[in-house]
């Protein structure tokens, strides 16, 4: 009896002292103000991270350390930095503060990006927000990689970027935001070889249709923005719902994690509640396409 008391006893503390999967980890997390940088960096708060949180929006940026805080991080353990992620000093402001605050980098997200109306009012592209949206989704993300390789090789660190399932086929309206993310895609292959032989594993995920303020941003109504989700999502996605956050944060997290993905390099990941298992003309069924063309 006694016996058994010391083993159930032993076991619990076990069970106290397991130390969480990111313990003794430093993460920084881009565009994590709001959406899925922020469910992310609380994850890796969650785990037991350090973080360094950036983005535009200081308002955004304190509610995302908030709510780190209130998942079990320390004030001491979130590092807040606001700029502009095309900015070279803001980059270097990045990497260098962190390892001056935290002393090494463990893992990379990033996750910053956005897109721009990309026509004129005639109907013809608009080249010139070709050049800022490359900049913004992808110059940014290959320049913050190599600012941050030393420090990722001496930790034998993780990059996690993220990408969409617009870079997977045709997205309508959307030809420079779709290219910029094909190339963190192929960004994805080229550095999971080049930085394989320094042991830095780089991944990425491809989300689709995630509830966040994307299209608000662009200008859309926030009322109007969810119309359109909801639309895309009963007509586009099997599982017949938009994603959230946290849905492309767990397999971020996932990737960031040695010892759950440790042999996975250079692979991207899609996350898109099966929207892209379907053929196009799959969006509707042969009746329904029947009936609009009166056969």
């Amino acid at each position: 009896m006694v016996a058994h008391i010391y083993l159930l006893e032993a076991h619990t503390l076990s069970a106290c002292w397991k130390m969480a999967r990111f313990d003794g980890k430093v993460a920084l997390v881009t565009g994590s103000s709001n959406g899925i940088g922020r469910a992310t960096a609380i994850l890796f708060a969650k785990d037991g991270a350090k973080v360094t949180i950036t983005g535009r929006d200081i308002a955004a940026l304190t509610e995302t350390k908030t709510e780190c805080m209130k998942a079990g991080a320390k004030e001491d353990d979130i590092l807040m930095i606001a700029g502009d992620i095309t900015n070279e000093e803001v980059r270097n402001e990045l990497v260098d503060k962190t390892i001056a605050k935290f002393g090494k980098l463990n893992i990379l997200v990033s996750n910053h990006g956005g897109g721009q109306f990309e026509f004129n009012e005639d109907g013809s592209w608009n080249m010139k927000v070709f050049d800022p949206i490359l900049d913004q989704n992808t110059k940014s993300t290959l320049a913050l990689c190599l600012k941050a390789h030393t420090h990722l090789k001496e930790s034998k660190g993780d990059i996690v970027l993220v990408g969409s399932i617009a870079s997977m086929m045709a997205a309508g309206e959307m030809l420079f935001y779709a290219l910029s993310k094909a190339a963190i895609s192929h960004l994805t292959t080229m550095l999971g070889y080049r930085f394989a032989k320094d042991d830095i594993r780089v991944n990425c995920v491809n989300p689709g249709i995630i509830s966040t303020t994307f299209m608000q941003k662009l200008g859309v109504l926030p009322e109007t923005s969810k119309k359109m989700e909801q639309f895309f999502a009963s007509n586009s996605v099997p599982m017949g719902r938009a994603g959230a956050p946290k849905d492309i944060a767990e397999p971020i997290a996932f990737l960031a994690d040695r010892n759950a993905s440790g042999y996975i390099t250079g692979q991207s990941i899609v996350a898109d509640g099966g929207a892209t298992l379907q053929h196009s003309m799959a969006t509707y069924t042969f009746a329904e396409v029947m009936k609009q063309v009166g056969n």
